[in-house]
């Protein structure tokens, strides 16, 4: 499976989910359980990418194939989280019997994940498109008459606990 199909299923899916809610009203118990359950799933699969993203970010990547692989994901869900901020403005002050009113905050939570991978991915490619900074030919200098006179210690990798 390629990057591209992984990046759009989650958000054709939320898409549904979204329709779903609007008419949450309307569905049957049955229905809005399963809808709970894929809340859920895609709740824990937005965590996971932001982990991973994280990850994948603290190994060192190229920050302008980052930018550029990652801006499709930030223009797929940017326009998709306005339009679901109006579906739960719409439940904000409604009540709802207790299995919808279960659904509509369990997809409140999986937005507050969505939102929270979407500004985290923001502001990783916000930082990626920063021009380089110059470099500081003193302190490299510097470092290199350190190592030169022998005063570097090894890397000590830390031990993990």
């Amino acid at each position: 499976m390629t990057t591209e199909v992984s990046r759009d299923l989650p958000v054709s899916v939320l898409e549904q989910v979204a329709n779903f809610v609007d008419t949450v009203e309307d569905r049957t118990p049955e229905e809005i359980s399963q809808a709970i359950t894929i809340c859920a799933f895609l709740q824990a699969l937005f965590v996971e990418s932001r982990r991973s993203i994280g990850e994948f970010l603290a190994q060192g990547v190229d920050a302008k194939e980052f930018a550029t692989k990652y801006e499709k994901a930030l223009n797929d869900l940017g326009p998709m989280l306005t339009g679901i901020d109006k579906i739960i403005a719409h439940f904000r002050d409604k009540s709802l019997p207790p299995p919808a009113d279960e659904c509509v905050s369990r997809f409140r939570e999986l937005m507050d994940e969505v939102l929270r991978l979407y500004q985290f991915i923001s502001g990783a490619v916000d930082k990626a498109n920063l021009p380089h900074r110059p470099a500081d030919w003193e302190r490299i200098e510097e470092a290199r008459n350190v190592y030169q006179r022998g005063e570097t210690k090894p890397f000590q990798p830390l031990a993990k606990s």
